[in-house]
């Protein structure tokens, strides 16, 4: 077919509109589903071989997700293929349960196998204010690159080869423990003078900084605090102060005068080597949150 040259000048501006709108599409999500919050912590709506949804604790900071609540472990069929050492916040010891295997689990549109889910003995009581049946984190974000959006109370999860970055918010690298958990480096400011810290992305502490005394030399708690509980890990108490810090820097965004938790030296939040402490769902849920655990990056969006 013959075109004049008119034609062909008016056709190129057409096409590269087109290819600039196709690249710039976002890809849609292969689920997108309501949350609810417990005390600023997104709840995600789970099915676990079939079952019908329940609220799961959706928690950066967890490695193997577990079955909590009254819910009936029985009534799941699992498959138990052994017994998991369960750690996690605080001074006492770890504890011990029993270790299902191969078990089917959906979110919305999108389903998965995880390999491994820690399921109780017996129904215990949800945890208060709303029911939560159990925690769900690491296999999750490993697997989906996920979008948490606390304003529209929404989780999306997408692809991670496909995923396109959202155009309002720049990349912060993460970096991982051993377990494979992602963490932050920021700049802090406790009274006077920055330094970098590395901090746990936590979407499951209902607080919005916790630092570590004893993990630096100028991480210390305020003057003349009392100590007191801070809160309850899965290994008992965690004992320390409450104070403020001057500013938490996290890529572009100035977080100012923020309420801290100080953990004590013998019961810290995180207490892995090199890292400081957790920035907690106070300080996330102020932002729309997409982890790209796949591609070591998290973007910030206001």
């Amino acid at each position: 077919m013959l075109c004049s040259n008119h034609s062909m000048h008016r056709a190129i501006p057409l096409l590269l509109l087109l290819l600039t709108a196709c690249a710039s599409t976002k890809p849609a999500p292969v689920a997108d589903v309501a949350i609810e919050l417990d005390r600023g912590r997104p709840l995600i709506p789970l099915r676990i071989n079939g079952s019908a949804p329940l609220p799961f604790l959706l928690d950066t900071a967890s490695q193997t997700p577990n079955l909590r609540g009254a819910a009936d472990p029985a009534s799941f069929h699992f498959k138990i293929i052994g017994i998991a050492n369960v750690g996690g916040a605080g001074s006492g010891k770890r504890k011990q349960a029993k270790l299902a295997g191969n078990v089917e689990i959906s979110i919305g549109t999108a389903t998965f196998m995880l390999a491994e889910l820690v399921v109780p003995d017996r129904p215990a009581p949800p945890e208060p204010p709303l029911s939560t049946f159990g925690v769900i984190g690491k296999p999750l974000f490993d697997r989906y690159v996920v979008e948490i959006d606390w304003t529209a109370r929404r989780v999306r999860l997408y692809e991670p080869d496909t995923f396109r970055p959202p155009h309002d918010a720049a990349a912060l690298p993460l970096t991982f423990d051993d377990a494979g958990l992602p963490y932050v480096t920021a700049s802090l400011t406790i009274a006077e003078g920055a330094f970098p810290v590395s901090l746990s992305l936590d979407t499951g502490a209902n607080l919005a900084l916790g630092l570590d005394v004893g993990s630096d030399p100028r991480i210390t708690p305020p003057v003349a605090a009392a100590q007191t509980t801070l809160g309850h890990g899965v290994q008992g108490a965690l004992r320390g102060t409450v104070g403020r810090v001057r500013r938490l820097r996290l890529g572009d965004h100035d977080l100012m005068d923020i309420e801290t938790d100080f953990a004590a030296a013998g019961s810290p939040f995180v207490g892995t080597p090199g890292s400081h402490g957790l920035i907690g769902a106070e300080i996330l849920q102020r932002f729309r949150v997409t982890l790209d655990v796949p591609n070591g990056r998290v973007f910030l969006a206001r």
